[in-house]
């Protein structure tokens, strides 16, 4: 009879110890799933943030490209209305009126400054840009906005500065 109770009595702890046990690790199992789940959720909330950061920052440089472009279309306008004759006056009236024009000018073809302030950084710009002739058209580009837009697939236009 000790037998038979002592036997009965393990295996009333078999029964209660293996579905603890079984509990437990199915308990562990799914705290590990759920892990990896919030870790992929994270990665993917990350990335989502990181994008939209990219995509917010590229929006800002595009407006701010917009907001360059009108300025300098708008001023580009004003010069080229700019009497032919005599452009000394309307250029000092020009920079008191607008307090986006810095230092006025009035330079030669080959870049020699006629008139205004002949500092190192304007010699150096008439060197550059914008001051370029589009060689297929034989067009002078004036501002940014007159180059010719190149699209992915073609040929890369050069530009040689105008005469």
């Amino acid at each position: 009879m000790a037998n038979s109770a002592s036997r009965r009595a393990l295996l009333y702890w078999f029964l209660l110890l293996l579905p603890t046990l079984a509990a437990g690790v199915g308990a562990l199992w799914l705290l590990h799933r759920e892990q990896l789940r919030i870790e992929d959720q994270s990665r993917a909330t990350a990335e989502a943030r990181r994008i939209a950061v990219r995509d917010r920052a590229y929006l800002i440089a595009e407006n701010i490209n917009v907001l360059v472009t009108d300025v300098q279309n708008g001023l580009m306008t004003t010069l080229k209305e700019a009497p032919v004759d005599g452009p000394s006056a309307f250029l000092a009236d020009w920079k008191k009126a607008n307090p986006l024009v810095r230092d006025v000018f009035q330079s030669t073809n080959d870049g020699r400054i006629r008139w205004g302030n002949p500092h190192e950084t304007i010699v150096s710009w008439l060197r550059t840009i914008p001051w370029n002739q589009d060689l297929q058209t034989n067009q002078t580009i004036v501002a940014q906005n007159d180059l010719p837009q190149v699209t992915r697939g073609q040929q890369k236009i050069s530009f040689t500065k105008g005469k």
